[in-house]
């Protein structure tokens, strides 16, 4: 039971110290739009970015500047 409390201890340390995703500035493709978020996830060709107000944005990579 002890092995098993320092365990989860150790995994909830991780995790609070473990470095997040840097934002960046992300463009829209025909560079009318800029905004400043973290790569969430990329599903089906569609990226989440979470916004520094803490929102999420699904943007489909082909709307994304390449650079």
């Amino acid at each position: 039971m002890k092995r098993m409390l320092s365990l989860m201890l150790l995994v909830g340390l991780l995790g609070a110290v473990a470095p997040r995703a840097l934002a960046r500035t992300w463009t829209s493709s025909d560079g009318r739009y800029k905004v400043e978020a973290e790569l969430v996830e990329l599903v089906d060709g569609v990226a989440v970015l979470k916004k520094a107000d803490g929102t999420t944005a699904k943007v489909p990579l082909d709307r994304l500047c390449a650079a």
